[in-house]
């Protein structure tokens, strides 16, 4: 995403783009799971099931995050963040 906003403004601005060396650490499996619940297409999909088809796949979700958790002590998201600097062009 950042290098795209980049390319964007390059063809009319000096661009430099920044970026922050960011890991999310994710030690409790309910925080992830209820991130994931609340994604637009997994929310949408699991309004189509019924409340026990529901409850299974939400169970499943957490039963292997908990799982990864408990072998490596936690789950590592790399984060791509930054910010692309844009200055007006000398002509």
């Amino acid at each position: 995403m950042l290098d795209e906003g980049a390319v964007a403004l390059s063809r009319m601005f000096d661009v430099s783009t920044h970026r922050f060396d960011n890991t999310l650490v994710i030690t409790d499996a309910d925080i992830l799971v209820g991130y994931i619940l609340s994604l637009p297409d997994i929310s949408a999909e699991l309004k189509e099931l019924d409340k026990e088809q529901c409850k299974t796949r939400t169970d499943a979700l957490r039963a292997r995050i908990d799982k990864a958790i408990s072998v490596s002590g936690a789950i590592e998201c790399k984060l791509d963040a930054g910010y692309v600097r844009a200055r007006k062009t000398r002509a």
